[in-house]
């Protein structure tokens, strides 16, 4: 018995602690909400992309110093040859070659000095790939505006239903002590009807705030790729001091924008380099190197060869300073938006000095309406006001409070914008 009573107990325990498991809310944090937010959004998928672009176009660059192989046949009929038409004693001139004529033979060729070339076509290709990555963080950055407005907006409503709760179960009391002064014809039907009708109202008004509750939940879970419950909690970020250096990829983006343009400028600059290669080439022919010569024979030749593209020269100032207008043009686009972030954080900073004057006072009036809403309970409770006179009291008190609620998770949301505008950092 006693062995079946520990089993008992223990298996007790464990659906017990399931329970209690499972009734607990689900917490989520802000810095977790904009990690999940990035990591699901579709364009993270083009980054993978976009370096394997990157690999393959410098492997198809590094080609340029393997050796160029070109095989070809030919066979061909020409209307005439080379011939003699004199005639010397004593001397066989030889027959003129057939004007059939075949030709098999490979073309070999090693790039020996491309004159930084192949280095300028890479260096444009990595600094291209870096432009790209750091669009696409820029376009990133952008959701964590969106997460900010619904993780604030989803704590604003969690706020104000712990308010409506307690407004409602400060009614609830009062509603049961009017029942029992009913019964004993103490107080008139009326004022029990109005406790039940704002008791109503509260209710009402938190069915309003679970709908919007609602919506933000499944809009911020569509972000962050998660389902979220109906109770989940989210954690009051902690405050954030203000930044005054700004650091974000718009940034390193026109930075970057500067060092491609350079490098186009060192691509075009090298069209100008002589290029130094050596060719060859192997092949069987009727005729040969030899033409006067009437069968076929293996031949081979070989030597070094020197390209100098002149007509490169005719773009190379205007390409100059086409980079130097393009160079100008990002760091014009620097300059833009430091100076639109920088109104931005200005007018952060206004509205934080703003929610922080407002949060003390605030603090003060709460605390004032809150014990004119406890005198108010018991003038009522003792005959001296109406119930009509302790409902207003009790409204008053509740707009007290979901106004510093309110401000309260404002002036943290301004922190944040600040925040963001600056430079997230997670």
């Amino acid at each position: 018995m006693v062995f079946m009573f520990r089993i008992y107990s223990f298996l007790f325990l464990i659906v017990f602690d399931f329970q209690i498991l499972y009734c607990q809310k689900e917490s989520i944090t802000l810095d977790s909400c904009l990690i999940w937010a990035q990591n699901n959004y579709p364009m993270i998928k083009q980054l993978d992309l976009v370096k394997s672009t990157e690999s393959f176009s410098l492997s198809n660059i590094a080609t340029a110093w393997f050796p160029q192989i070109n095989v070809t046949g030919q066979a061909s009929y020409q209307s005439d040859v080379t011939g003699f038409k004199i005639a010397i004693p004593g001397i066989n001139l030889p027959e003129p070659p057939s004007k059939e004529q075949y030709k098999f033979y490979a073309d070999f060729g090693q790039l020996v000095y491309a004159g930084g070339s192949i280095i300028a076509q890479k260096n444009l290709v990595r600094s291209n790939t870096k432009l790209e990555i750091l669009k696409l963080e820029v376009e990133f950055y952008k959701i964590n505006d969106r997460i900010l407005q619904l993780y604030f907006g989803s704590i604003l409503i969690q706020e104000q239903l712990q308010i409506v709760d307690l407004i409602d179960k400060d009614l609830i009391a009062q509603i049961k002590k009017a029942e029992a002064a009913l019964e004993s014809q103490i107080i008139a039907s009326s004022t029990l009807y109005q406790l039940q009708a704002e008791s109503i109202k509260a209710r009402q008004k938190r069915i309003e705030l679970e709908s919007q509750q609602n919506q933000m939940l499944k809009l911020l879970g569509q972000f962050i790729n998660k389902e979220l419950p109906i109770n989940t909690a989210f954690i009051v970020p902690k405050e954030r001091s203000l930044r005054q250096k700004i650091d974000r990829s718009e940034l390193w983006l026109s930075d970057q924008q500067v060092v491609f343009v350079e490098n186009q400028w060192r691509l075009s600059r090298s069209k100008v380099i002589p290029k130094l290669s050596l060719f060859g080439q192997i092949g069987y022919a009727n005729p040969a190197l030899n033409f006067l010569k009437n069968e076929f024979q293996a031949y081979y030749v070989a030597g070094i060869r020197l390209n100098w593209n002149f007509s490169s020269l005719y773009s190379f100032k205007n390409d100059y300073q086409i980079s130097i207008l393009n160079k100008n043009i990002a760091a014009l686009q620097k300059e833009t938006f430091l100076f639109n972030t920088r109104l931005n954080l200005l007018q952060q900073e206004e509205e934080i000095h703003k929610f922080e004057i407002l949060l003390k006072s605030d603090l003060e009036l709460v605390e004032l309406r809150t014990k004119i809403k406890v005198a108010a309970k018991v003038q009522w409770e003792s005959g001296v006001i109406t119930v009509s006179d302790y409902i207003r009291e009790l409204n008053a008190e509740e707009q007290a409070r979901t106004n510093q609620t309110v401000h309260q998770i404002q002036f943290l949301q301004a922190q944040y914008l600040h925040y963001y505008h600056s430079g997230i950092k997670l």
